[in-house]
């Protein structure tokens, strides 16, 4: 395994300050089941950097396929 492989197995994220509280509260208040559905389908845009950081610790010479029939 690469090193840039073990860093993004590895990889983790500090949540906000008081994240779990926050979540913890509106799952109790939601009768609905609106909140638990929101949370589920919720994405979060990856920082703008965070491409530039994975294409440099890519190998110089990936090879390219070209899909044909």
């Amino acid at each position: 395994m690469s090193s840039w492989q073990h860093k993004m197995k590895n990889y983790e994220v500090t949540p906000p300050a008081g994240g779990w509280e926050k979540i913890v509260a509106a799952l109790n208040e939601d009768t609905a089941g609106d909140f638990a559905t929101r949370l589920y389908q919720l994405e979060v845009p990856p920082p703008a950097a965070a491409w530039a950081s994975i294409a440099a610790a890519l190998p110089d010479q990936t090879p390219v396929v070209p899909m044909r029939k």
